[in-house]
């Protein structure tokens, strides 16, 4: 397992890649596309399972999605519907995440900022 406190790096091809300058992870099928603080988009063929197993300070929040809890801005409920809930990251992107992965969201946002509820959105007034 990796330390991602510690600059741990993953093994992409044959480049390194150091886990705290990766935002989010994107399933597909058998491969993992990584987007990165630099705006870079890797394919990997390491499933997003393998990848959840071995970066500790990654949260999965769909079935296809995981962020990097170290970039994780805010998490807010959507004014349309209260119900589902928008993350976004340092780099200003935002992800939606699956109904049934808000418990554990919820868990581990409170773990990391002390806060366990999460804001609403407000309507936009123009």
């Amino acid at each position: 397992m990796l330390n991602i406190a510690t600059e741990a790096f993953i093994i992409y091809e044959k480049r390194h890649i150091y886990a705290n300058t990766i935002l989010w992870m994107e399933g597909d099928w058998n491969y993992t596309r990584i987007h990165t603080v630099d705006n870079t988009t890797l394919m990997s063929s390491y499933t997003l399972k393998w990848y959840q197993q071995q970066l500790p300070g990654f949260w999965r929040i769909r079935k296809d999605a995981m962020v990097n809890a170290a970039h994780v801005v805010s998490i807010k409920r959507m004014a349309s519907d209260p119900k589902k809930l928008r993350l976004t990251l340092s780099s200003g992107v935002q992800i939606m995440v699956a109904r049934r992965r808000q418990f554990q969201l919820r868990h581990n946002w409170g773990q990391h900022t002390g806060r366990f509820r999460f804001e609403r959105e407000m309507h936009d007034v123009s």
